[in-house]
């Protein structure tokens, strides 16, 4: 596995992301609450730039008309 130096951690504050290119593909790199994550820039639906997409969180109804809103930041689209 090869590996890729993108930038400083102080670059990617929690909650925020940086778009690079390694090897000629684009890259999203990730901060989620402290932990890094790196996805390819690609809609694998539309070809679209993914990384640029909003994030969000989830809805989760344990019992009906509770909603609790869980996993903040987390969700790409």
């Amino acid at each position: 596995m090869e590996r890729y130096v993108v930038g400083r951690v102080e670059e990617i504050p929690p909650g925020g992301r940086k778009i690079v290119t390694v090897a000629g593909r684009s890259i999203g790199i990730f901060n989620v609450n402290g932990a890094f994550f790196a996805l390819r820039n690609r809609c694998p639906h539309q070809g679209g730039p993914l990384c640029e997409g909003a994030l969000w969180g989830m809805l989760q109804a344990r019992v009906p008309g509770e909603l609790e809103y869980t996993r903040a930041g987390e969700i790409l689209t």
